[in-house]
């Protein structure tokens, strides 16, 4: 290595910085791991309440054990991806079969795997269902930052980035008052990868719109004006392995680019809603 490649290298290691596009089009640095300190991570929702409630987000480090996350990963690749019939897909819920990328990658996201009804899919899907399941550990943290019982309303499984464009995800659950998104890692998520980002603090200028879909130009420009209303800057938390990004379904997020074709992004997206509410899907 020479000597220049070193001092580079050095260089990023110390600033732990990558510099990526952001969501407006300007350029932003996103941490590439962790940042020691950050106010936003605790190891427990009960930690994370007040951040939660007052920023909007809160990152559970290491909330789920490895081994569960590594088995999730291998019961995809075995199942999912020998699977030839159609499954519900984001952010439609149509049926589709697996569209693959030029890496063998399944690129159309996974809707619902929780409930699937499909023998040879039982695998993946008991583990997910395990996961997800009421008094366990995410149901658990759900409901400490709603302040009362919650109850799991979807998921979604993604093994590269999908795409997502700027939204907030209680928009499409116009009934819901509150929603806890629990998003989960199960693979270090690198930098390139397009990572999930959040608007902090987004989630107290939420004002119900009209039904709309996810792919709409405006309801996007929309929603990234309410950004810059509150005057907050894109954050992407690096995550690893059984970490968990929790937030308010009120606050404004989507995925930044792929910048590293390469790289997987095994996650999985729960939304919780109190029990207390009355669910109509929008």
């Amino acid at each position: 290595m020479e000597a220049n490649d070193e001092a580079e290298l050095s260089r990023t290691e110390i600033e732990n910085r990558y510099q990526i596009s952001g969501p407006r089009g300007e350029s932003i640095e996103i941490p590439i791991a962790p940042e020691p300190g950050a106010v936003s991570d605790v190891t427990s929702p009960e930690a994370g309440r007040r951040h939660f409630d007052e920023h909007g987000y809160v990152v559970l480090r290491g909330y789920l054990e490895p081994g569960r996350c590594e088995a999730i990963v291998a019961a995809f690749e075995s199942e999912l991806k020998a699977w030839n019939g159609a499954l519900p897909r984001y952010p439609t819920s149509a049926e589709e079969s697996n569209r693959l990328d030029p890496h063998g990658r399944i690129e159309n996201g996974l809707m619902g795997a929780h409930r699937w009804p499909h023998p040879e899919l039982s695998g993946f899907t008991g583990l997910v269902s395990q996961l997800l399941a009421p008094g366990g550990a995410v149901a658990r943290a759900a409901s400490v930052l709603l302040g009362e019982p919650a109850v799991l309303i979807d998921s979604f499984y993604f093994e590269v980035n999908g795409n997502t464009t700027p939204h907030r995800d209680i928009d499409f659950l116009p009934s819901a008052e509150s929603i806890a998104v629990m998003w989960m890692a199960f693979e270090d998520i690198a930098p390139g990868a397009g990572r999930l980002y959040l608007y902090p603090d987004t989630h107290r200028d939420h004002a119900p719109i009209k039904a709309h879909s996810v792919v709409t130009d405006d309801y996007s420009q929309q929603t990234l004006e309410a950004s810059r209303r509150c005057g907050t800057v894109c954050t992407a938390p690096a995550v690893r392995r059984g970490d968990v990004i929790a937030f308010n379904g009120a606050i404004v997020h989507g995925s930044l680019a792929t910048i590293d074709p390469e790289s997987t992004r095994h996650s999985l997206t729960a939304h919780f809603a109190p029990t207390s509410a009355r669910i109509e899907r929008g």
